[in-house]
């Protein structure tokens, strides 16, 4: 699986993430997403990063064949 290592947000900022599971040939290529902490950072289903408070969290990536990677993501100040 293919992924960002980390992103720095401002409060209030979008950031949508693109997983790619690797082997492009694999049969199961179901990707979900979780944060670490939602007071944070949310992300939706389809990997739309919204930054909450400033502060820091992982947002966890998981797929099907490929096991589980996670990106740190920082909210700074506006």
């Amino acid at each position: 699986m293919s992924y960002l290592k980390e992103k720095t947000l401002k409060k209030g900022k979008t950031f949508k993430l693109k997983a790619v599971a690797y082997p492009k040939k694999a049969l199961l290529k179901k990707v979900t997403y979780q944060s670490s902490n939602e007071k944070i950072a949310t992300v939706s289903k389809s990997g739309k990063i919204t930054a909450k408070q400033k502060g820091e969290c992982y947002i966890y990536v998981k797929a099907t064949d490929a096991g589980q990677k996670k990106v740190k993501v920082k909210i700074s100040e506006k």
